[in-house]
Order: structure tokens, then sequence, then C-alpha cells
């Protein structure tokens, strides 16, 4: 009788271990199929924030070229400069002879006052 008892204690350990490790293995695949299905959505989500953001940017650089002094100038517009560098806004901050500098969208003028108009 205590030979046959210990047997079926051997064997219910047996079962017992095996029982556990099929459990295990069952939660061990539950769990990787959350980790995959959690990693796939983080993927997902850093791609569709990746998109948000490289829109804003796209959207910040035009508006900034927009009143970038650069293109200012590439519509036609000159920005005017005295010899010490000094931006030229009025007819009046300049004297016939005196020798401005001119950006332009393109390229670069060195040029010489001849006269001063007065607005009508």
């Amino acid at each position: 009788m205590q030979q046959t008892l210990a047997q079926q204690k051997t064997q219910a350990a047996q079962l017992t271990r095996r029982l556990a490790s099929q459990d295990m293995a069952r939660l061990h695949r539950a769990e990787s199929e959350r980790i995959s299905s959690l990693q796939r959505r983080l993927a997902s989500a850093m791609q569709r924030m990746l998109e948000v953001r490289q829109a804003r940017l796209h959207s910040a650089a035009r508006e900034l070229n927009a009143v970038s002094p650069l293109a200012v100038l590439g519509r036609g517009y000159a920005i005017a400069q005295d010899a010490q560098g000094q931006v030229i806004r009025r007819a009046e901050d300049t004297q016939p002879g005196q020798l401005l500098k001119l950006r332009l969208g393109e390229a670069r003028l060195n040029v010489e006052v001849k006269r001063r108009y007065k607005k009508h």
C-alpha cells in the first residue's frame, strides 16, 4: 500500500509539473501575443506622430519663408546700406555723391546717389 501511495504521489507530482509547464507555455504565448500587439500599436502611433510633426515643420518652414528677408528680396525689393553697413530707410538719410550698397535677390550692387527726389 505504501509503495502504491508513493507511486501515486510521484505520478501526481509529475502531472503537476506537466500542468504547470503547460500553463507557463500558454501564458508565455499569450504574453508574447500581447507584446507583439503593443509593439504594432507603438510603431503605428510613432508613425502618426512623426507625420503630424513633419506636417507642422513644413507649415512652419513655409510661414518662415514667406516673411524671410531673402524671399522679400526675391520678389523685387532691395536693401540699401551705407558704407558702414547701416540700412538706409529714407531718401533723406542719403546725400548726393554718397556710395551705397544695394542687396538684391540674386546679387549686390554698389551705387552712387546722384540726386534725391521729394515725395509728391
